[in-house]
């Protein structure tokens, strides 16, 4: 389990995180939602480590974060950045591999067969075979997501933190990002996921995190996404629309086009 309590932010001295608290057990997936600015990839990384914690407690897996350098750290949890776009040619199969660097002793490692071959079944699994061979520079945004997703397999057992996958990809590979993070919580995956589709929460999700611009924030099951709040957070008149599959937001049309008439002269 990831347990965070009151965990407190700054950038210099502005203050980007204020006592935010949640948990994240293995198998679940929480998804964070909030304004662009409210700090949601902010937290990711600060629970990387990559930035500093101002004061506040994570404990991964009876570990306290404070105590686990980069390397250790990245046994436990993968990270899956909005945007990755290597320098270098590499093929898709010496990418995945590079999620093996924290297990090994030093960087330049000898791959073994044994690496080589789960690396190559994780493709299978994500039915990207076909990928294996190509560069990786190369191949598609939706694509280069899925390779960074079975890189992230290789790499650790318990928790992925993904930031806004599925951001910049078309409407067939949001779902087959967001369907593919499902399959994998039942392999009791951990998933931490920064997203802009409040859909994708109400679809997807165990437990939600609501982070706001104005330092406050929420904690609890899917059920705390209710119109009220949905309409609080986008600023935007939404219905939540009821189907056997669950529920769905859409704005409000008619209002929100009030909103919206330009006079042009």
């Amino acid at each position: 389990m990831i347990e965070v309590k009151n965990l407190n932010v700054f950038y210099g001295k502005n203050e980007i995180l204020k006592d935010i608290s949640f948990s994240l057990n293995k198998g679940e997936i929480i998804c964070i939602l909030g304004e662009n600015g409210a700090g949601k990839s902010t937290l990711l990384k600060a629970l990387l480590k990559l930035i500093p914690i101002k004061n506040g407690n994570a404990i991964i897996d009876d570990f306290d974060l404070k105590e686990l350098d980069s390397k250790k750290l990245s046994r436990f949890i993968s990270y899956i950045p909005q945007i990755h776009f290597p320098a270098f040619d590499y093929k898709v199969i010496d990418v995945i591999l590079m999620g093996n660097y924290s297990k090994k002793d030093g960087f330049f490692y000898k791959t073994t067969k044994e690496d080589y071959e789960k690396s190559v079944e994780i493709l299978k699994t994500l039915g990207i075979s076909y990928l294996k061979d190509k560069n990786y520079r190369q191949i598609s945004g939706g694509e280069r997501q899925l390779v960074l997703i079975a890189r992230a397999l290789l790499q650790a057992n318990n928790y992925i933190f993904m930031d806004e996958p599925v951001a910049n990809l078309d409407y067939g590979n949001q779902l087959k990002i967001m369907e593919i993070c499902n399959s994998l919580k039942k392999k009791n995956i951990g998933f931490l996921i920064t997203t802009h589709n409040p859909n994708h929460a109400l679809t997807y999700a165990d437990k939600i995190l609501i982070i706001k611009k104005n330092k406050e924030s929420q904690f609890g099951t899917i059920s705390i996404l209710n119109k009220e709040t949905l309409e609080k957070l986008y600023n935007v008149p939404i219905n939540l629309i009821e189907t056997q599959d669950g529920k769905y937001c859409i704005p409000d049309y008619k209002e929100v086009r009030k909103d919206y008439v330009l006079e042009w002269r």
